[in-house]
């Protein structure tokens, strides 16, 4: 009992690492029309003030309470409309996440992963001469 008393509390449930983990699946699936210029369905993820602006979005320690898990999940997610669905580790990193109450850190802004539309960055260059 004295040993278990001399070690501070751990949590129950582990959080994924925000920057590593949730962020990334945040800025890659949902960004991009949930982000502060584009606030499709009014919700905006792209800050923690923005994203628990609404009771229920995301509820720190209930990710079956939470709309971001129900419509991401199960075998017809609602969201992302216009992409894949999010993978089952996507889905599960975002519920472990909110589980372990959904830490966010103070100030981090996230940004939508645009994919490189031209991956050759001579792209015009190239084009002219082959058609110019």
């Amino acid at each position: 009992m004295i040993l278990l008393c001399a070690f501070p509390a751990l949590p129950l449930i582990a959080s994924p690492d925000f920057e590593k983990e949730v962020a990334p699946v945040l800025e890659q699936t949902c960004l991009f029309c949930h982000n502060a210029h584009e606030t499709k369905g009014d919700l905006d993820l792209s800050t923690r003030a923005a994203a628990f602006a609404f009771e229920g979005t995301i509820v720190p320690g209930d990710p079956e309470a939470s709309l971001l898990i129900e419509v991401v999940s199960g075998p017809d997610p609602d969201m992302p409309k216009k992409a894949d669905p999010l993978s089952a580790e996507q889905v599960e990193t975002l519920r472990e996440w909110i589980a372990a109450g959904a830490e966010w850190p103070e100030g981090r802004t996230l940004v939508h992963d645009l994919p490189n539309v031209f991956p050759n960055k001579n792209f015009h260059s190239d084009y002219l001469q082959a058609h110019g």
